[in-house]
């Protein structure tokens, strides 16, 4: 059976949101630990600078997912962008990265681009 690009859209789109949940999954932890009693970490600006970086993350590459989707080319470049700094949350964020990477960069799906 011969796929059409809308297949390899939303396959694309699918994987960026992978990407968007791996991104905000330290922003969850952290706040679990912040909320918790005991657990030392304080409300201060690494802090917050940490959870900016990651709902920025996330909401990158939701946004990246749904410009997949809809097959443009700066979805694309944005996917790449965000998978590459997704890379760096080892060693869930670097599967996820490089699968994201390897499914981006498919001839099929970049074919499939308006």
């Amino acid at each position: 059976m011969d796929k059409g690009p809308e297949y390899f859209q939303k396959d694309a789109r699918n994987m960026m949101w992978g990407v968007a949940f791996v991104g905000f999954i330290p922003t969850f932890v952290l706040l679990v630990m912040m909320i918790s009693d005991g657990s030392g970490i304080k409300w201060d600006v690494v802090t917050f600078s940490f959870l900016g970086y990651s709902l920025v993350l996330a909401a990158l590459a939701v946004f990246a997912g749904i410009l997949c989707g809809q097959g443009k080319a700066t979805g694309r470049l944005l996917g790449i962008v965000c998978s590459i700094i997704v890379l760096f949350n080892f060693p869930i964020g670097t599967i996820f990265g490089v699968a994201a990477l390897v499914k981006i960069n498919k001839h099929d799906f970049t074919s499939a681009l308006k």
